[in-house]
């Protein structure tokens, strides 16, 4: 560049003074003015050298898109007269590129907001360069190979048609890396990051390229995590994709626990993706790996993470995304084409998500009659929430017409209520099932689900999973639910899943229901603002959903679906109603399971206090919540408070519901266990022996709370040296949780344990 810096200086003015000799308009001379100033020398000596390289420059800044190899022969001729390396074809592509990339950006910020869109000739001649410079990856593009042993678990697959990334690559890693190895053994400071965006945009696929291409610089590991799931679900599928075992039925704090130990036992720098995060409390859960970089997508900006927000792309990166899925990246396109193209983009708001089912769908259509299609998709659209929603509405609108399964789209609504990253032929099967009747073939219809879901996949609405299964973007899945709009499809989802889990949880096989407890919680999630407490998903459903995954001892599931029905009963009533306080306890119970004490009592306190200026201290349900504020006392060892509570809810029971019903039964049986903390076996005995006398009445031997009641009162036995006595009512414990909850409950094992010990010490 040293030989042609004096020649470049002497063509930049000729250029200048020629562009004027154009009768440009005033804006376009004066981008084309600017973009030159900018230019390598290289550009500009071959613009005065060479006359077939000037015209395709002239005819650039008239809106058409110049002839590349006409200019690049041009370039060579040059390059053998001079025997420069600047005029080599590699040195030119790169030189022009950058001249283009200049000229676009020109355009958009002085001619672009008063002349409207970027030529099209600006666009292509930008996307030529870019094809020419890195080729025409096939459609086929397989991921980068894996270092072997590595630990990867990533259910997202590698898509080798992704465009335009590079830059963002580039902004993660340079993140990442900023703190060195030093500070990643001590700190989180330089190496935690999130990418933030409008939905659509490719967050999560900026995260998936990024673990493929720099998965060899994680030798610890790269462990994808559903967010969104809850931080403990999150990391049981990580156990699960990776073949780590989970005992079973191991609760949130346990498979935390586990798998976390997992992680930093694996030597090396790690990566941890967080899909979808919403939660920072997750953030602090991780921030103590050492050696882990934390790389988050999410739509918030108060997660605790230095940020890289994601724009949408620019108007010629747009077409290339376009144009790649369309698969038409290397054939030449006339005007007609490339306007078209470039209508497409603009009218979908250049969104990735919207530019990639469009480009599926111009595989099997002409460019200008898909470009029509679209202008009228939108119009009838125009009226929803978003504009990003209106693209995706208005390209699922034409998607309609191409799917090879006729029921495909309805299909799609119903997926708009399930996890978005769980998706199933199976769950979909039953749901459609439910909708053609019993009488139907289950495995046909199963059958069916799958040629649906692959339909929906081949127009890329939903993406196949490597490990089995399809994942859908949110942004489709809302505006599937806007068919929907009186929530039928929805409900009759809300059914079957409610069908399949009432089933389960009788048969007391909880973990059998497992794999839908994505969908429990993001239901949950579903209810927006609503103030009808029967509106979908009704607070009744969701208040037994929270039940069931308490008593499947997933806590933070439970919890956020508790949470959700409280937010719901208190939009509808306010605080100061019984409803409130009966979810209100709900919420409490749930935080008392994690060990939540103190703020469990808090909450229950609150619940105590809704009651009195509501129902009266008279009430049955004052009796239960006093009974579990009589729990997380006796777990904090406030005894003697414990008690007092006790039998307060026992005498209030008296007075309503009576000695013989189950709940004073339950609420003896506390009392029982209070006493017995304290030293009062004798006392405890006795009342333990009254509540079992009131179970055997009101709801039987076999039921499961007659089962807890045998086992304590087998405890205190125990305690006071009745060893025989206390074998017998141990086994028939055992027998009774066998049945009820399976041999992997906490309760089985708990019940199975204490009977070990008993006979050990029989054995002495």
């Amino acid at each position: 560049m040293d030989i042609l810096a004096p020649m470049g200086k002497a063509a930049l003015a000729w250029v200048k003074k020629e562009i004027k000799a154009w009768q440009l308009d005033q804006d376009i001379e004066a981008v084309f003015h600017q973009a030159f100033s900018d230019a390598s020398d290289a550009v500009g000596v071959l613009c005065e050298k060479s006359p077939p390289f000037i015209s395709q420059i002239m005819a650039l800044a008239q809106g058409k898109t110049p002839d590349l190899d006409l200019m690049l022969e041009a370039a060579a001729a040059c390059h053998s007269q001079y025997k420069y390396d600047e005029f080599t074809q590699p040195q030119v592509v790169r030189d022009l590129k950058v001249f283009s990339r200049n000229l676009n950006n020109q355009w958009r910020d002085k001619a672009g907001p008063k002349l409207g869109d970027l030529p099209l000739g600006y666009s292509f001649f930008y996307l030529d360069l870019s094809y020419r410079q890195d080729g025409h990856p096939a459609a086929t593009s397989e991921a980068p190979p894996r270092p072997a042993g590595l630990p990867f678990y990533l259910p997202r697959r590698y898509n080798g048609l992704l465009r335009h990334f590079q830059h963002w690559q580039d902004e993660i890693q340079r993140h990442l890396a900023a703190g060195g190895q030093a500070a990643l053994e001590q700190s989180t400071a330089g190496r935690d990051l999130a990418l933030g965006g409008q939905g659509g945009i490719g967050k999560t696929a900026m995260a998936v390229q990024y673990a493929y291409a720099h998965a060899a610089g994680y030798p610890g590991g790269v462990y994808w995590l559903q967010a969104d799931l809850g931080l403990a679900q999150a990391l049981a599928q990580v156990a699960l994709g990776l073949g780590w075992p989970l005992p079973e039925r191991a609760n949130d704090q346990i498979i935390t626990g586990l798998v976390l130990k997992h992680i930093q036992e694996t030597p090396g720098r790690k990566l941890l993706i967080l899909d979808n995060l919403e939660d920072p409390s997750q953030i602090n859960a991780l921030a103590c790996l050492p050696q882990a970089c934390l790389l988050a997508t999410t739509r918030k900006s108060d997660v605790n993470l230095p940020p890289i927000p994601m724009d949408l792309p620019p108007e010629e990166e747009a077409l290339g995304i376009f144009l790649a899925y369309a698969g038409k990246e290397g054939q030449d396109l006339d005007e007609g084409q490339k306007k078209a193209a470039y209508d497409i983009c603009r009218r979908v708001g250049f969104l990735p998500l919207a530019l990639e089912i469009m480009g599926k769908l111009a595989r099997n259509q002409a460019l200008p009659d898909l470009a029509n299609g679209l202008e009228k998709a939108v119009e009838k659209q125009g009226l929803t929430h978003t504009k990003d929603l209106t693209s995706v509405a208005a390209a699922l609108g034409l998607a309609d017409q191409r799917y090879s399964h006729p029921r495909a789209r309805e299909a799609l609504v119903y997926l708009g209520y399930l996890h978005p990253e769980n998706l199933d032929a199976e769950l979909l099967g039953l749901v459609m099932l439910a909708e053609f009747g019993k009488d139907n073939d289950p495995g046909r219809i199963i059958d069916e689900a799958r040629e649906m879901l692959a339909s929906l996949a081949d127009c890329s609405v939903l993406r196949p999973r490597d490990e089995g299964g399809y994942t859908v973007h949110r942004l489709v899945q809302e505006a599937a639910r806007l068919t929907d709009p009186q929530r039928e499809k929805g409900a009759r989802v809300v059914a079957v899943l409610d069908a399949v889990i009432g089933a389960i949880s009788k048969q007391g096989a909880y973990r059998q229901a497992y794999h839908l407890i994505p969908h429990l919680t993001h239901i949950a999630g579903l209810d927006g603002d609503t103030v009808d407490e029967s509106a979908f998903p009704s607070a009744y459903i969701l208040s037994w959903w929270g039940d069931y995954l308490r008593h499947s001892a997933l806590y933070a599931s439970s919890e956020t679906v508790t949470r959700a029905v409280l937010a719901r009963v208190e939009r509808a009533k306010g605080w100061e109603n019984p409803d409130y306080a009966i979810n209100l306890n709900n919420l409490a119970t749930v935080l008392w399971a994690q060990g939540k004490l103190v703020e469990a009592e808090e909450l229950y306190h609150q619940v105590l206090h809704i009651d009195e200026n509501t129902i009266g201290k008279e009430h049955p349900n004052y009796a239960n919540h006093l009974h579990n504020l009589s729990s997380v006392l006796a777990d904090q060892g406030k005894l003697s408070e414990a008690e007092k509570c006790c039998r307060q809810a026992l005498d209030i029971d008296e007075n309503t519901i009576g000695k013989e019903h189950p709940n004073y039964a339950n609420h003896l049986h506390n009392l029982s266990s209070v006493l017995a903390d304290q030293g009062k076996l004798e006392e405890a005995e006795i009342l333990y022996r009254q509540a079992l006398a009131i179970d055997e009445k009101a709801i039987g031997h076999e039921h499961l709370y007659y089962g807890y009641h045998l086992a304590n009162l087998a405890q205190v036995l125990h305690k006071r040296g009745k060893l025989a006595e206390a074998e017998k009512l141990y086994r028939q414990a055992v027998a009774i949780s066998l049945k009820a909850l399976g041999p992997e409950h906490p309760q089985t094992k708990g019940c199975q344990r204490n009977l070990a010990i008993l006979l050990a010490d029989m054995r002495e």
